[in-house]
């Protein structure tokens, strides 16, 4: 009877288990449903959403954000690339440049620009990635260079490399190892024996030479890498902001008007970490807003959609901090120009903006960068 009394039992905690679980996944599928309904209201509603959330935690005293700090980093950006900007624009447009010119500075580690402003607390791990990126971007860059220089020297006169180049990018990227983020300049400096070994190798094989892998020349090509490493890094990521930033300036000038659905169709913010695609699959169109620039590099597939997620970002980040952290009085042309901050930038806050609290501010002179790179 007991045995008969303890089958029931679980037989009914089974069932109810069940019941559970169809419960379960009835409450997932009407969520599903509710969240595809209301998807479209979701992102057209972000940027009120957001300026009126921040805005009240400003008023209320519990902000994330120190104003003063955001306002300082955009009072240097300014400084220094107001006189790059288009002079033509109207005042809202120029502020915008500015602010675009100031990212992208800091996404490719121009000297003096190592943080993104504080109010991009949000959007960090993403613009860190997108970094990351442009990092690892470069490193294989540096090596692909050091194949062609091996190539020359070994008297090598093929014309096309675009197979042999993705092969070499295939070895390199397997000794790197997968990564979703980012290699980091560390683990680059790390396996820069065993890649140099193989751009050795593959450049030996293509130039049908004879190469012998005594210690000597293993060590050679190694320094040899590790030096471009050190001595070329800056000057490639220089070239690359050369041609990323007016990527970046085209499609900001294209969807600057769109509304939030529109971005988030028109500029989409996929993440790929694949290294340098083939030129084959970059093939320009008659209505892409890029094709000009596709013609000038050939890795423009990752270019292109690094310039479109910065530039989702940032248009975002731009609707909802403009007026509340970077410009608020527009009638001042003088507070373009400015080299510091003013001491009290909360006295130019719409009265519902401020929120009564002194904060101690440190002046700053910031520094000297290069404006020959952009």
């Amino acid at each position: 009877m007991r045995a008969i009394g303890d089958t029931r039992v679980h037989e009914a905690r089974k069932l109810i288990a069940g019941w559970r679980e169809q419960a379960a996944n009835v409450c997932k599928d009407v969520a599903n449903h509710q969240i595809r309904n209301l998807k479209t209201l979701l992102i057209e509603d972000t940027v009120s959403f957001e300026t009126h959330y921040h805005l009240d935690r400003l008023v209320n005293g519990r902000a994330r954000v120190d104003i003063h700090t955001a306002q300082k980093w955009y009072h240097s950006a300014s400084a220094e690339f107001s006189s790059l900007c288009d002079t033509q624009r109207d005042s809202s447009r120029l502020h915008l440049e500015i602010f675009v010119r100031g990212v992208t500075a800091t996404l490719f580690g121009k000297e003096g620009r190592s943080d993104f402003p504080e109010a991009m607390y949000l959007d960090t791990d993403r613009l860190q990635v997108i970094k990351a990126e442009i990092e690892d971007h470069i490193f294989f860059k540096v090596c692909l260079d050091m194949f062609a220089t091996l190539l020359k020297q070994f008297g090598y006169q093929g014309s096309s490399l675009s197979t042999t180049r993705q092969q070499v990018i295939s070895a390199l990227t397997a000794i790197m190892g997968e990564s979703s983020v980012g290699y980091g300049p560390h683990q680059w400096m790390a396996n820069s024996e065993a890649l140099s070994l193989e751009i050795l190798r593959q450049a030996s094989t293509l130039a049908a030479r004879a190469t012998i892998y005594d210690y000597d020349n293993m060590s050679r090509a190694n320094q040899h890498l590790r030096h471009l490493f050190f001595s070329t890094f800056t000057t490639q990521a220089r070239n690359l902001e050369f041609t990323v930033l007016p990527m970046i300036l085209a499609l900001i000038e294209k969807h600057n008007n769109s509304s939030p659905m529109e971005l988030f169709n028109l500029v989409p913010t996929t993440t790929t970490t694949k290294p340098l695609p083939s030129a084959q699959h970059n093939q320009p169109t008659s209505t892409d807003t890029l094709s000009p620039f596709r013609l000038l590099h050939p890795d423009t597939q990752q270019l292109s959609d690094i310039a479109n997620r910065v530039s989702h970002i940032v248009i975002l980040h731009w609707r909802v901090w403009s007026k509340i952290a970077y410009v608020q009085d527009d009638a001042s042309g003088s507070r373009l120009t400015s080299t510091h901050p003013p001491h009290a930038p909360e006295a130019h806050l719409p009265s519902s903006m401020r929120t009564g609290e002194a904060t101690e501010i440190h002046e700053e002179a910031p520094a000297a960068h290069e404006s020959s790179t952009q």
